[in-house]
């Protein structure tokens, strides 16, 4: 699985390339701070960094860059670890992602399944006469990393006919549909997957796991540098540690599985850190 996510750190004033007032994710708010696009993998109950790129407003642009959108630093990063030879079974991310016109197609275009969050008012352009139909609730058990579950509700939102892009409204609570815990999903998985899509979109989630490690444990943004030159050696580092470090803090307790650990070390050797 590839997770693909943004996170941002609060910076003061406007000495640090690329900081500006814009939205900091993880703050849920504007504010003056600095943000990367971060692709994240998931193997057997692993989460690992792969790559990042710096998100670069169009007020601190220096001369000869050109302004590129999250979702098109997302897709730079997906056709880079394709060009290392890495293959992902399914690609994961936010409605920031699967609004995305763009992005969606691109991943079309490179052939790669995707579970991607949309906005509960996503439109769906219909022939005259179609409608919009959902389907009954039906339970099943959403499984956690750690094993535990919880029951949870899913229905197919099926906008026409039902085509080959297909879509899905998940809650803990059919009838409160509380916020925090509703989402609306596309994906063009094929079969029988009303059973499993809950689960396999579940797992976007985990990369919050890898930036906790980045950032509590390890100081993805504790650093002193301003260009960004330096910002990208720091934040190198600390993806590596991650990367390494991830391992044994995951499966404490666990069987080991030495081999599991190859993807994420080849990768850094790539990178050269």
């Amino acid at each position: 699985m590839l997770c693909i996510d943004e996170t941002g750190d609060r910076k003061k004033g406007k000495t640090t390339d690329y900081v500006a007032h814009q939205y900091v994710g993880n703050l849920g708010k504007l504010a003056n701070g600095i943000v990367s696009v971060n692709a994240y993998g998931i193997l057997d109950h692993i989460t690992f960094p792969f790559l990042f790129k710096v998100y670069k407003p169009r007020t601190r642009l220096k001369p000869g860059e050109s302004y590129k959108t999250k979702p098109q630093l997302a897709v730079e990063l997906i056709q880079e670890l394709q060009q290392w030879g890495f293959r992902f079974e399914v690609v994961l991310a936010d409605s920031l992602y699967g609004e995305s016109g763009d992005f969606i197609s691109e991943l079309e275009k490179l052939h790669l399944k995707y579970v991607v969050a949309i906005r509960s008012n996503h439109g769906v352009w219909l022939p005259p006469g179609q409608r919009v139909r959902y389907t009954n609730w039906r339970p099943f058990e959403r499984i956690f990393s750690n094993g535990d579950q919880q029951t949870r509700y899913i229905r197919e939102i099926v906008f026409g006919k039902r085509g080959r892009i297909r879509y899905y409204h998940l809650t803990t609570d059919p009838q409160k549909l509380p916020p925090e815990s509703t989402w609306y999903i596309m994906t063009n998985l094929e079969g029988k997957i009303q059973k499993t899509v809950g689960n396999t979109y579940g797992l976007r989630t985990w990369i919050e796991y890898g930036f906790k490690h980045a950032k509590n444990e390890l100081g993805w943004a504790d650093y002193r540098v301003t260009d960004y030159a330096s910002i990208e050696r720091w934040w190198e580092l600390v993806s590596s540690c991650t990367g390494y470090l991830g391992y044994p803090f995951e499966n404490q307790g666990r069987h080991s599985h030495g081999g599991d650990l190859l993807p994420t070390c080849l990768m850094f050797e790539s990178q050269g850190t």
